[in-house]
Formats: C-alpha cells, structure tokens, sequence
C-alpha cells in the first residue's frame, strides 16, 4: 500500500479540499494548527473516491485507532505526542 500521507497520490482538487479544512497551504501541512482535522481530512479525502456521499463529520466521529487502521498505518500512536518543530 503506497503511504497513506505521500501527498503525491492526491489529485489537485482533493489536496484544494484538504487545503480548505485544513486551514494552510499544502508546503505548511506539517505546521498544521490542527494534526487531527489533518488526519481526518485525509481520510476523508481518500473515502470519498470510493464513497462520494461520505462527509468529514463522519470521519471526524472516528476514534483514532480506526482512522489510523483505515490509512493502513499500523504503527502505534504515543499517548503523548511530540510538539510541532518549526521548518526553517
């Protein structure tokens, strides 16, 4: 499975809708305000090329396990994420 957060496997329109809810431009995603509504978004986008009527509410009522289990990560979250590091 290609990895699920390779923004090169996206169309334009799905990274323009990505953009929208996320709030910043594709090159700022990993300074994202919000990892979550990052995460649920790309779930979202990658749900609506099999379910067109699937809305980001629904994504957004996921626990993190299923949504990580849907993008084929298998890794384990940690219970205290690290904070963002500035790209300079």
């Amino acid at each position: 499975m290609a990895d699920p957060f390779d923004v090169g496997t996206f169309t334009l329109g799905e990274l323009a809708d990505i953009e929208r809810i996320v709030g910043v431009p594709l090159d700022r995603f990993t300074q994202a305000p919000s990892r979550a509504r990052l995460i649920a978004a790309l779930v979202w986008t990658r749900r609506k090329r099999d379910d067109p009527d699937t809305t980001l509410d629904s994504v957004l009522a996921m626990t993190l396990d299923d949504m990580l289990s849907e993008l084929g990560v298998s890794e384990e979250v940690p219970t205290q994420l690290a904070p963002a590091v500035p790209v300079t």
